[in-house]
């Protein structure tokens, strides 16, 4: 095709070489992720290629989730909460797995995700938040959705966004409806009681008819002894460390013994087998890891590991995960001269190895490669030492390259869910208030460009909220006013080029900036700001949200949560609740004509019945109403009875649970067949 095109083109054109074809196209963009990070809007018409770009981040953690996936086998040992998940997935399409950190959540979750991939269910694992997963839907297509830890990675940091609680039960909700979707959510117990207080859509939710709550009790005393086996089998240490580990003295005393945990015994090992120490110290450090867990790390970086590798942990903890290994390099080499320390390629690689495995996951010490922690226990313990290390603070402040790290650092002086906040960045305020204008207008990392998505424009919106959130916090009026003027450099802001997520920045923005209003603060730019805001969101709900069921409804809970009434025109609410009173009342209309199941296009029944019965006497405002009720049960398009899942799933419910117990039936084959080698 090259060869002809050129020859029509001669001589124009020299030759095939001079003509991009779309793979060469993609090809390019693939090599300059920056040029896509800017100019994605660009391949709006290819959905594939679109889907390849925006999704990216869903999609590369899901091709290797397999990896994962098959690394928890290795160590899986079932027991009667395997079956008890995999029931309540199959009954709700919706599973909330809980427990303490490192009781075997994500291994669970990975066998569960293991027999619908079997049966060809495509796997979407999700990092952030809700969204990616609307990003990925399709109806016709059998999907498992994967959040692992998802409280973990957002109220310990940045807290849930004002409608994140309503997306997310929102989507619970449509998962339910669909026979070919599954969601399966894992979260740390004590996590989730601190959502509770924290959001009251969460606090009210009914969650414990699909979580499965693991605990030390689940593992009876053959399941330990198989999840010790297979840790121990798969450490990587010698056959004679080995043995000694799994002596009778040593392995009765791990088995019984009180903080019995999967997590602290693969950590233990690896470290182990990292520092090359014989069985018996092994084993000694096992003993001592489970008598007081919180020793472990602590003594491996202050006593075992190279003054490197704690700057690289620091470094990490504040960069979004995972980051590209070029991207750590720099900061960690930044952060580094900063201390005072040699800083150079051989001293970020040496740490790298030392921690790899153990610290950290790196797949390789490429130049291409991906870097982040191994699991959140170490995260939570580097925010502990990174607290107490005045001169890291102030060297990673210094050398910030990123605004991500400024808004990383504010977040771990902000402990949630007590009364008493820690301020230990007080004494640093002058090189916070530098370090926040010099990265606020810079580009993201990597991973993090791809994640959002975002223009220029988005990304900075972002980074004034949090940028003002701690102007206000630390009395930062000068901050606030810079804020202020730097948005007002954007002139025009056109809302409906922006993602969802960064609509409610828009909203956050705002009622921080209301908080400086009321405190009289001289920070004329930030109320310039608050006003030029407030119009394009009044512009947008009006001209873009009340198109469409969805639209308004999403307008709807936007002002509820964000409390947007100060903000927008006194009639704007009103506007909303007129279109959404309209579609609910011309579906009623659609239901109750005879010989018609014509329905609107982007409404769910159970949805709209929903805003419907939010009134306090529909009947009085829709007409219709009750046969509408009682044609949509006999239509199928609402349950006779609000209780479990619709009709239609029972069939799938067999389906999935056959798949279950044929792979399980295959892994314990597959153990007895391991037994038997070993």
């Amino acid at each position: 095709m090259k060869d002809k095109l050129a020859d029509l083109l001669h001589p124009y054109v020299h030759g095939p070489g001079d003509i991009f074809g779309i793979e060469d196209v993609v090809s390019e963009l693939r090599n300059n992720p920056t040029l896509v990070q800017r100019h994605f809007r660009l391949w709006l018409s290819s959905t594939a290629v679109l889907q390849s770009i925006l999704n990216r981040d869903t999609l590369a953690r899901s091709a290797h989730l397999g990896e994962d996936i098959a690394e928890s086998a290795k160590t899986f040992a079932t027991s009667d909460v395997f079956s008890r998940s995999a029931t309540v997935l199959e009954r709700h399409h919706f599973c909330l797995i809980t427990g303490m950190p490192g009781i075997g959540k994500t291994t669970l979750a990975h066998m569960l995700i293991a027999a619908y991939m079997q049966e060809g269910y495509q796997v979407a694992e999700i990092s952030r938040s809700v969204d990616e997963i609307y990003a990925v839907w399709d109806d016709s297509a059998p999907q498992v959705f994967y959040y692992d830890d998802f409280l973990g990675s957002s109220i310990l940091a940045d807290g849930l966004s004002k409608n994140e609680d309503n997306r997310l039960l929102r989507l619970i909700e449509r998962v339910h409806r669909f026979s070919n979707k599954r969601l399966i959510l894992t979260t740390r117990e004590y996590l989730l009681q601190q959502a509770r207080l924290e959001y009251e859509r969460v606090a009210l939710y009914d969650f414990d008819p699909a979580s499965c709550a693991i605990s030390l009790d689940d593992y009876t005393d053959e399941v330990r002894a198989r999840i010790f086996y297979n840790h121990l089998y798969f450490s990587g240490l010698s056959a004679a460390e080995r043995a000694n580990l799994g002596s009778e003295q040593t392995y009765k005393e791990i088995l019984d013994h009180h903080n019995f945990n999967p997590r602290l015994i693969q950590q233990s090992l690896a470290v182990s087998k990292t520092l090359s120490e014989d069985g018996r110290t092994a084993s000694a450090r096992l003993r001592r890891t489970l008598d007081r867990p919180d020793l472990l790390w602590d003594h491996i970086i202050n006593n075992q590991l190279e003054p490197d590798c704690a700057i690289l942990l620091s470094v990490l903890l504040t960069l979004k995960q995972p980051v590209a290994l070029s991207e750590l390099e720099s900061s960690f080499t930044a952060c580094t001269t900063m201390l005072g320390n040699v800083a150079n390629s051989r001293a970020f690689t040496k740490a790298l190895k030392l921690l790899n495995g153990t610290m950290i996951k790196s797949p390789s010490v490429e130049s291409d490669s991906w870097v982040e922690f191994h699991n959140p226990s170490i995260r939570d313990y580097m925010q502990g030492y990174v607290k107490r290390s005045p001169l890291v603070i102030d060297a990673l402040l210094k050398c910030a390259e990123y605004f991500e790290q400024i808004s990383a650092i504010y977040s771990i002086a902000q402990v949630r869910f007590v009364e008493s906040r820690p301020d230990f960045l007080t004494p640093h305020l002058s090189e916070l208030v530098a370090a926040c204008m010099r990265t606020m207008k810079k580009p993201p990392t990597l991973w993090h460009g791809l994640l959002t998505g975002n223009q220029e424009d988005e990304e900075l919106l972002g980074n004034a909220v949090t940028a003002l959130e701690i102007a206000h916090y630390y009395n930062l009026e000068e901050l606030a006013d810079w804020i202020g003027a730097s948005i007002i450099e954007l002139e025009a802001i056109n809302l409906s080029a922006w993602e969802l997520s960064s609509i409610d920045k828009v909203c956050e923005y705002l009622n921080v900036a209301i908080l400086l209003e009321e405190n009289h603060w001289e920070a004329p730019k930030v109320l310039e700001t608050m006003r030029m805001l407030s119009d394009s969101m009044d512009k947008w709900i009006r001209r873009e949200c009340v198109e469409n069921w969805s639209g308004a409804l999403y307008a709807q809970d936007l002002i509820d949560q964000h409390d947007l009434y100060y903000f927008i025109r006194l009639d704007t609410p009103e506007v909303v609740e007129t279109v959404l009173r309209t579609i609910a009342q011309q579906w009623i209309d659609a239901i109750n004509t005879p010989r018609s199941v014509t329905l609107l296009e982007d409404v769910y029944p159970d949805e709209v019945m929903k805003y419907i019965e939010s009134y306090d006497n529909p009947a009085d405002f829709f007409t219709g109403l009750e046969e509408a009720k009682r044609r949509a049960v006999e239509l199928d398009l609402l349950p006779a009875s609000t209780d479990g899942p619709s009709k239609g799933t029972a069939q799938a419910r067999k389906s999935g649970a056959s798949i279950i117990h044929a792979m399980m039936n295959s892994i314990n084959e597959r153990s007895d067949s391991d037994e038997v080698e070993r």
